[in-house]
């Protein structure tokens, strides 16, 4: 899994890339898997100032995610 540099944010704690799945852990601990996420994309938030925005404006209700039960490691 391909995982993003050091994230600044205060809602996003961890962001993991697979196989066109886009993997976000929050602050609160939980993480979601987002479907058919691309790469491109993907790069393109490495170069926003906030994580957070990047999210709500190109992620959050775009693309269809699943809630992971459980500890996830972004490995």
């Amino acid at each position: 899994m391909e995982r993003k540099p050091t994230i600044v944010s205060s809602n996003i704690d961890e962001i993991g890339f697979e196989n066109n799945t886009l993997f976000i852990r929050f602050h609160s601990g939980v993480t979601y898997s987002y479907a058919e996420v691309r790469l491109p994309l993907l790069r393109c938030s490495e170069k926003v100032e906030s994580a957070g925005k990047f999210f709500h404006r190109w992620i959050k209700g775009k693309f269809q995610y699943t809630r992971l039960e459980g500890p996830f490691q972004l490995a």
